[in-house]
């Protein structure tokens, strides 16, 4: 059959009838089914541009299914590659986008079969010229014009005040490296925080968006993001390559892209290199010497590497159980590398973490926390992470001068960490500076919107200030973005008991410690619920069932004291608290604003005990 007028396209060796349906490579027919061809055609017709999965749905699948359309087109798209003689490792041709689309990268010719090269009139020629330099080398032309055009475009238009960094995608076929493309993502987030001018969302929430159906426009109106970074890892033996791509959300223009290919062992010093190249796309103020800090070599074990970025995972999860992983991973990595500064780090943050999840004795954590950070920051200066452990440990220690100091060493390295907020929120509240304290719990809650840890936190802000029914409203709206937290329900429960509402009271504490069952805060508010509203009997059985938990795994004395206190047994809840000041037990540093202690403020003990502390 005659090719009709217009019909061939070329590209490299490769001859294109979209007529007759057939790829030819030098005269031979490259065998290429239907459906594949149809996509190669369209991506072909649209060279040098970011051809949309949407797009490619509506024109080649119609109204399909989700599911089909999925298969068929990863089917496709694999065909496609085969026939080219490439791979996704190698691509010349077909560049994935993640979560985006695809663009063809060749420069492409148009030309009737009927006509030879030389008769092709000159009008044609020169159409064909202008459509050569957007396609030249899929590349470096594109790449360089597109993303000067786009920083151009988004510098004159000013309206992205934020930026997220959505999970990169691992394009291998080996699970384990996952936990490289989390790493990836995790220290883009740090080393911009330090660097953008920009606040920074923290993976918490960017997190929640891996595999993600939705819209880089949905995404982004949800994390209140102007900017998404998004990408992809590939690793191959000893070989890591990442893209990675800055979108204007709101204009779905791509501002910035770039791919690099490194040794594994040079992946720190890549994180550096990327994140000083977005700075530079958002027209950061960079200093000299951080972009140095950012871009000087770092070589690390890639056995240590991969080992740590699998405990930073683990760690994420906020549990007992990750707790554990972690800090095997984090120890093991040193044996790899005994000089890795962010293996140290790692261990720090775990450590400062024991109180919480496992109940390990204050003063034990925060010793190994300490000794954990130091190494890490007379190995690296500019860990953020190690130097927040250390606010904390001073924070817990009653040593407020130093945490004051160390908080605002951290803010100036990096004003995006949304943990160093919350946690500077909990010394003003031990201040008792509880309205300042909501300012900065926010900033966190800006920062990592969708976390349900920084916004329980700051829905108990309201109880703290004795606004019960705003701490209620203020609970329940976060109940509804997760309803399987427990410790949204173990606050709740506190302004009902204030309120005298003790049904809900005891019905928000009692699925609090369904949720989590091993977390001895549950069983004493339970406890001390029971016990306000006067059932004695009911509260003896909890402090009971507390005692057996007693057993098997460290409880603190605070936890006897809460349920002594809501028994009316002052004098035991007394020595508690005394027992866990020793304990250096981090809760006390509510005692001074939190409404359950008010019995106990006349007590001269009580007042003797926030002195000790120094927050009287």
């Amino acid at each position: 059959m005659a090719s009709q007028r217009g019909s061939i396209v070329r590209f490299d060796d490769f001859e294109m009838d979209l007529h007759a349906g057939e790829l030819r490579k030098g005269g031979q027919v490259v065998s290429l089914p239907p459906q594949p061809f149809k996509v190669l055609s369209l991506l072909v017709r649209r060279t040098g541009e970011l051809v949309t999965r949407d797009e490619i749905r509506q024109e080649i699948w119609g109204d399909q299914t989700a599911v089909d359309f999925e298969r068929g087109l990863n089917f496709a798209i694999n065909k496609i590659r085969s026939a080219l003689g490439e791979s996704a490792e190698a691509a010349r041709y077909v560049e994935t986008l993640p979560r985006r689309g695809y663009r063809f990268l060749r420069p492409v010719e148009t030309a009737p079969e009927s006509l030879p090269a030389e008769t092709i009139p000159v009008e044609t020629v020169q159409r064909r010229k202008r459509r050569l330099i957007p396609a030249l080398g899929g590349g470096l032309v594109l790449l360089l014009l597109g993303g000067y055009l786009g920083a151009q475009y988004w510098r004159a238009s000013g309206r992205i005040r934020s930026i997220a960094v959505l999970p990169f995608e691992n394009l291998s076929h080996d699970a384990a490296d996952d936990y490289l493309a989390d790493g990836t993502t995790e220290a883009l987030i740090t080393d911009l925080g330090r660097v953008s001018t920009l606040p920074v969302t923290s993976k918490t929430s960017s997190g929640r968006y891996r595999k993600s159906a939705k819209t880089l426009t949905e995404i982004a109106r949800e994390l209140k993001a102007g900017a998404i970074v998004e990408g992809a890892v590939l690793r191959s033996g000893d070989r890591l390559r990442v893209s990675v791509q800055l979108i204007d959300a709101g204009a779905d223009r791509q501002i910035w892209s770039d791919s690099y290919d490194r040794r594994l062992g040079d992946v720190l010093t890549l994180q550096g290199e990327i994140a000083a190249a977005i700075a530079e796309a958002i027209r950061a103020r960079v200093t000299p010497e951080q972009k140095l800090e950012l871009t000087r070599p770092r070589p690390v074990n890639p056995e240590a590497y991969q080992l740590y970025v699998r405990g930073r995972f683990f760690w994420n999860k906020a549990t007992a159980d990750g707790s554990r992983r972690a800090i095997a991973d984090f120890e093991q990595a040193l044996t790899f590398d005994p000089h890795f500064a962010l293996a140290y780090a790692g261990l720090a943050d775990a450590y400062a973490g024991l109180p919480v999840f496992l109940g390990t004795p204050a003063a034990e954590a925060y010793s190994k926390a300490k000794k954990a950070a130091d190494r890490a920051l007379a190995i690296d200066p500019n860990l953020v992470e190690a130097v927040n452990v250390l606010a904390e440990v001073a924070e817990y220690s009653w040593n407020w001068r130093e945490a004051e100091r160390l908080f605002q060493r951290v803010f100036r390295m990096n004003p995006s960490y949304a943990q160093a907020y919350h946690d500077y929120g909990f010394y003003l509240i031990a201040m008792g500076r509880v309205k300042d304290a909501t300012l900065w719990t926010e900033k966190a809650c800006m920062l990592d919107p969708l976390s349900v840890y920084y916004a329980s936190d700051l829905a108990l802000d309201p109880y703290l200030l004795r606004d019960y029914e705003e701490a209620i409203r203020q609970l329940n709206r976060v109940l509804a973005m997760d309803p399987q937290y427990a410790t949204t329900h173990l606050y709740l429960a506190l302004p009902y008991a204030a309120k005298r509402d003790y049904d809900r009271a005891i019905a928000s504490a009692q699925k609090s410690f369904e949720l989590d069952s091993e977390n001895p805060f549950n069983l004493s508010t339970l406890a001390y619920v029971y016990g306000q509203a006067g059932k004695l009997g009911a509260a003896r059985q909890t402090l009971e069932r507390l005692t057996g938990m007693s057993r098997r795994q460290p409880v603190s004395a605070f936890h006897f004291g809460l349920a002594y206190l809501g028994m009316g047994d002052h004098e035991r809840a007394i020595n508690s608290f005394l027992k866990a000041y020793e304990e250096r037990f981090y809760v006390l540093i509510l005692m001074k604003t939190m409404p359950a202690f008010d019995p106990l403020r006349a007590d001269p003990r009580f007042q003797e005990l926030l002195s000790r502390m120094g927050i009287l």
